[in-house]
């Protein structure tokens, strides 16, 4: 779409935008309407939609007709959006393995944000990047020390060490910085609530874009000059900067605090760096010019379960579990449905494990509807692919494993996890009531599903269990 037609789009959507918000509005928790584009299964597309805003969001199989809306309004289509707090939040919390998004400081009060895991050209040596306004703030350099959240000493220890500026500069081009992360320090090739980056791109105008920083978090906007002078109030003077403003809906796409936060397209590839902005528009380095000055890449990535440790030590060979995680996880990169479906996984893994080794009514719900024996004929079945899971074992099947579960964990998970678990439950409950196999879900789920079988014909023959 050129830009032209992206102005002429707006237009019509300002146009209408008052008479589809006053109907709108009308719906029980609706708390606002915007206008910008519609998100399908966690995807930005091209399509312009009316954002409608919501308290809870909900399946419409839990709403009466008269209280479902529309799909869509004034000829344009609706997109109903589970409302964020209003408020700024700062994100102080300690993130082990290391990732991108997250806050990270040298320990002279200045507080900023880790964009992402990186590796260093001339070793391969895993760096994370940043802002050199953030790593250098106070008078810091070379050799002194970042933290994540924060980097604090005493006589007799130190805390949230996670590695040593090694790196940065300022003016022109860019405002970046490296540090390298301690061997002891795991990191993923992620950034928080985005989940796994695909590596690099150029910025092209007018193009949805995301990033999340400590103190806005995960914000959209739209990337508007790719080519821009800029002055920070510091005293630098850049030029071939990157200029991005909020989205409809969207109050700031950044603030103080978010500087060095990396920002990516739909495909979560990384194409800026963020700096700084005003009245909530964003000012980045573009991600070529950063990668030359700092002597770096940012490699799509790692399939790997566990997370990286970057160590002179040989690494341990893979499990046989391991090898088959990888192998699912390739096969979904395969695909754009794929890949949303990995990123789901891979953001919320962390959260729902702690669910179920700390919070006793998701680990009851857990072992009392057969998780275990179920999840160990899946590894049978990635193992042997003419292995059929299962329909039932000791008479829990596994649609009620599953539907049991999501129940359990949207009533203590994260609004983030219930938000997921409501758009993506019934897909995963379709995949496993149609299909037996493994390789056959995973067809399903990456958009390449065979045929379904034709009626009265199985796929798999009925199965014993034994207890």
């Amino acid at each position: 779409m050129t830009r032209d037609e992206m102005i002429a789009r707006t237009e019509q959507l300002k146009k209408l935008h008052k008479r589809a918000e006053k109907i709108l509005l009308k719906f029980p928790g609706v708390v606002g309407v915007g206008m910008g584009l519609k998100e399908t299964n966690n995807t930005l597309t091209d399509e312009a939609s009316f954002r409608v805003y919501v308290t809870r969001k909900k399946s419409t199989a839990d709403l009466p007709p008269d209280q479902q809306i529309p799909p869509e309004v004034l000829g344009i289509k609706t997109d109903v959006i589970e409302m964020d707090e209003t408020t700024p939040y700062v994100d102080e919390a300690e993130y082990r393995p290391l990732k991108g998004g997250v806050q990270a400081g040298n320990g002279s009060g200045a507080l900023g944000t880790l964009g992402c895991v990186a590796k260093r050209t001339s070793d391969n040596a895993t760096v994370v990047l940043s802002n050199h306004h953030v790593m250098f703030a106070q008078g810091k350099g070379v050799g002194d020390k970042l933290g994540q959240p924060d980097f604090s000493e005493s006589c007799c220890c130190t805390c949230g060490e996670v590695g040593t500026i090694e790196a940065g500069q300022v003016g022109g081009l860019v405002d970046a910085a490296i540090a390298t992360v301690n061997s002891s320090i795991g990191s993923v090739q992620e950034i928080n609530q985005i989940g796994v980056i695909a590596g690099t791109a150029a910025a092209i105008i007018g193009e949805t874009v995301r990033k999340v920083g400590r103190t806005t978090g995960l914000t959209t906007g739209t990337v508007t000059d790719i080519n821009s002078p800029a002055n920070s109030t510091a005293g630098s003077s850049f030029t071939n900067q990157v200029r991005i403003t909020p989205v409809a809906g969207v109050d700031k796409f950044s603030n103080n605090g978010d500087s060095g936060s990396v920002i990516v397209n739909a495909s979560n590839q990384v194409v800026a760096l963020l700096w700084g902005g005003n009245t909530g528009n964003g000012v980045a380095n573009n991600i070529g010019d950063v990668l030359a000055a700092m002597g770096i890449t940012i490699p799509a990535g790692v399939a790997d379960i566990d997370f990286v440790r970057d160590t002179a030590a040989p690494a341990p060979l893979p499990t046989e579990r391991e090898i088959l995680l990888r192998r699912v996880q390739r096969t979904l990169r395969q695909t754009e449905r794929g890949r949303a479906v990995l990123n789901v996984v891979l953001e919320f893994r962390f959260e729902v494990m702690q669910l179920l080794q700390k919070q006793r009514a998701v680990g009851v719900a857990w072992q009392r509807h057969q998780g275990p024996t179920f999840l160990a004929a899946l590894f049978r079945s990635l193992k042997e692919p003419a292995y059929c899971i299962p329909r039932q074992i000791e008479g829990v099947s596994v649609q009620r494993l599953l539907m049991s579960m999501a129940a359990t964990l949207e009533e203590h998970g994260s609004a983030r996890l219930r938000t997921a678990i409501s758009r993506h439950a019934l897909a995963v409950l379709e995949a496993a009531d149609q299909h037996d196999t493994v390789d056959e879900i995973l067809r399903h789920l990456t958009g390449r599903s065979r045929p379904l079988p034709a009626q009265g014909q199985e796929i798999c023959p009925p199965v014993a269990v034994h207890s």
